[in-house]
């Protein structure tokens, strides 16, 4: 319900501003349309079956590498009657009900799986305070191969950002030391282990938590946003049309982002003659699409209009273009 209040005047209001109907955005393309077929390929390929799973885990992380034995004590719990029985049982049916109704849809966003993230919040935070109040030798051995888990999966960040950043972002290759955090976090979290400070330890993980998620969801997106698609059409567009005066609309393509970089209404354009019309009604006017949309567009596109600009998305490999007057 928290989700559904936040997003719905979230999606009136992009739907309003792009002179789309607020019902059939929010309703239709968001919700019903996405539940039946497919949307923007988003099936969850290649791990289908497992792509709840995958997804939990990346969304969690780092604390993802405790939520297998944090799940196992749930499922102890549950068994022996432990107290706080009702409760575990309202965790366990959150979490499944959603993934069971989320596994029917056929479009697998990863935002969808946003209400499950509370539910998966406490049964880690039962485990650690469960953890932290137990005898010096209870979970021990198994708490401590998760942080060795969170060591090597913290490599493994470090060395895949570094990539990624090697092959998109050349000039940002500092965004590789994000995946340290939580390796330096496991080793100074088993090394107090090893001297028994369990609160120590917990403060440690909080600690590196916040760390990276500033800098994961702060610091990077700043970083990269230079290089997303709507900042350089909008910024392009703008030093073309040499003033900040100008009207953007979208064939074929849309993004939320439009609207923030642009600051003003967004056209959804659904024909190649009305985007000939929205570039002839303003003299600095301009439409973002995808390449292969650029050949529908020729024949109604006058002379002294075409394709101003081409940028590849980093992200999903696919080529958007910017068309106008020259």
């Amino acid at each position: 319900m928290i989700v559904a209040a936040i997003a719905c005047p979230w999606y009136i209001a992009v739907e309003t501003a792009t002179g789309g109907t607020w019902w059939k955005g929010f309703l239709v393309d968001h919700h019903f349309g996405p539940a039946v077929q497919v949307k923007d390929e988003q099936n969850g390929f290649p791990f289908y079956p497992l792509y709840p799973l995958v997804m939990l885990h990346l969304g969690c992380f780092p604390w993802s590498v405790f939520l297998p034995v944090a799940g196992y004590r749930l499922w102890e719990r549950l068994v022996d009657g432990a107290p706080w029985r009702e409760s575990d049982r309202l965790l366990s049916c959150w979490i499944g009900v959603w993934i069971m109704v989320f596994s029917l849809f056929s479009t697998k966003l990863p935002n969808s799986l946003l209400p499950i993230f509370p539910a998966t919040a406490l049964i880690l935070a039962r485990y650690f305070n469960d953890w932290k109040r137990a005898k010096v030798d209870f979970g021990v051995y198994s708490f401590n191969l998760c942080c060795r888990a969170m060591w090597i999966s913290g490599g493994f960040m470090a060395l895949g950002l570094s990539i990624a950043s090697y092959l998109y972002f050349p000039s940002e290759q500092w965004i590789g030391l994000i995946g340290l955090v939580p390796v330096v976090a496991a080793f100074v979290a088993m090394k107090l282990l090893e001297w028994e400070k369990r609160p120590d330890v917990l403060r440690t993980l909080v600690v590196a938590a916040l760390v990276l998620a500033v800098l994961s969801v702060v610091v990077m997106p700043m970083t990269i946003r230079p290089y997303q698609d709507s900042p350089v059409f909008i910024a392009e567009a703008r030093q073309m049309a040499k003033s900040s005066d100008i009207v953007i609309g979208t064939y074929d393509y849309f993004e939320p982002s439009v609207l923030f970089y642009a600051g003003r209404k967004v056209s959804r354009l659904e024909s190649s003659r009305k985007v000939a019309d929205f570039i002839a009604s303003h003299p600095h006017a301009f439409v973002i699409t995808k390449e292969k949309k650029v050949n529908d567009l020729r024949a109604d596109l006058s002379g002294g209009t075409g394709q101003l600009s081409r940028h590849r998305n980093f992200m999903s490999g696919r080529e958007l273009v910017l068309v106008g007057r020259y």
